[in-house]
């Protein structure tokens, strides 16, 4: 049928050209981004897949930097192992320095300070040692000195890093009326809790005696302790004392004075009262300090705090501390060592799972541009084939009106 009124032919033809400028703009489009899919409308299935792929990826990237970080902050307390390492291998040659007869008491006291500051100069370290504003060794890091370090990329994925104590100084104290038959330690702080350990020196001007005491603080209004032996419970239960894990490792420098100290508690833990035994009547207290924290390093690193080299006896007392004290520094760097080894492992295979996983999307939702610029070229011959044809569509209606001549 010949008719003006319909043009069949303009139609399919306009329709085939909107469907193949659909096919070349989607082409067109994968060339642009280098993505095959650029919407849901592209892939459904296959967008949810290369999003959950996207999330993975970028989890395990976080880790991997997470597991260096983790390099970096161990790294950064080995360091400081170094150095106290270091301090303790040249307190050790003063003590065994301070060993020898051939040294004069003032000879020793010379060496004993060099000592001294070391000792102080390691606490300090201990103190100030930190990673991105928090202390590291003072068991403050983490939870009581165990950092989780994330190195997965989901949930619960961690490695839990013991950064150990190596030392922690609460408080330091003052003491008034010195050489007094009753004298009272004030400490710096009164934030002492159950647990912690209050070191000082005692110093008999009268039987030349000198006596280390340690005590475990207790919220308690009085605390009874002899020399070479642990704290005893008061008979006296009306005084408020709370039972229970009260001991404490009581370290003589002078064995066999028997001397009985009595320590009573204000009612704040922030000052205690130190009462002289019969014999004692004229002493002084010094390096007064409360330590938190525990551990073989940390308890080491408390009896050092109670060490001197003035005497021979003193200075192999010191040799055995510091041995100990070695040893611990030693096994905490192993420590680190195997944590280091382990993130590195883990780094690494961190960034391999990654790469293999972007492999994976990219086969997914990467356009393939062999197979795009083919098709690019086949829908812009097609347009032009297609736009051919609607125009040999419209002129073909052009013959009917020949009839009307």
């Amino acid at each position: 049928m010949l008719a003006i009124n319909t043009n069949v032919s303009a139609g399919i033809a306009r329709n085939a050209i909107q469907r193949n400028e659909g096919e070349m703009t989607q082409a067109m489009e994968r060339l642009s981004t280098g993505k095959r899919i650029n919407s849901a409308a592209d892939d459904a299935a296959g967008l949810a897949i290369a999003s959950k792929f996207s999330n993975q990826i970028a989890g395990l990237d976080q880790a991997a930097r997470n597991a260096n970080d983790g390099i970096s902050m161990i790294q950064t307390a080995e360091g400081a192992y170094v150095e106290v390492g270091d301090m303790l291998q040249r307190m050790r040659q003063l003590a065994v320095q301070a060993a020898s007869e051939t040294y004069t008491a003032s000879d020793r006291t010379a060496l004993n300070l060099e000592f001294q500051a070391l000792v102080d100069e390691v606490v300090t370290i201990a103190d100030n040692t930190q990673w991105n504003g928090t202390n590291l060794l003072d068991a403050t890091t983490g939870t009581a000195g165990t950092v989780k370090i994330q190195s997965g990329a989901n949930a619960g994925q961690t490695v839990d890093v013991a950064f150990g104590t190596l030392a922690r100084t609460i408080a330091t104290g003052t003491v008034a009326d010195t050489n007094a038959t009753t004298q009272t330690i004030t400490l710096s702080s009164s934030a002492v809790e159950v647990g912690d350990v209050l070191t000082f020196k005692l110093n008999d001007s009268v039987n030349t005696s000198a006596v280390s005491v340690t005590l475990v603080a207790n919220d308690v209004t009085r605390l009874t302790t002899t020399a070479n032996t642990a704290l005893t419970t008061p008979t006296d239960s009306a005084v408020g004392y709370q039972a229970g894990g009260v001991t404490a490792a009581t370290q003589s420098l002078n064995s066999g004075s028997g001397t009985t100290i009595a320590l009573a508690a204000t009612n704040t833990i922030g000052q205690f009262t130190v009462i002289a035994a019969a014999g004692h009547a004229d002493f002084a207290i010094s390096d007064v300090r409360v330590n938190r924290g525990t551990g073989t390093l940390n308890t080491n690193i408390q009896a050092l705090q109670m060490k001197s080299i003035t005497s021979q006896t003193y200075a192999n007392a010191a040799i055995t501390a510091l041995d100990s004290a070695i040893s611990s520094v030693n096994e905490q760097r192993a420590s680190y060592g195997s944590y280091i080894s382990r993130f590195e492992h883990a780094s690494q295979n961190l960034t391999n799972i990654s790469q293999n996983m972007v492999a994976s999307r990219s086969r997914i939702e990467d356009a393939d541009y062999a197979s795009e610029t083919t098709e690019l070229a086949r829908t812009q011959i097609i347009q032009q084939a297609g736009t051919a044809m609607l125009a040999q569509a419209n002129q073909a209606k052009e013959t009917v009106l020949a009839l009307l001549k």
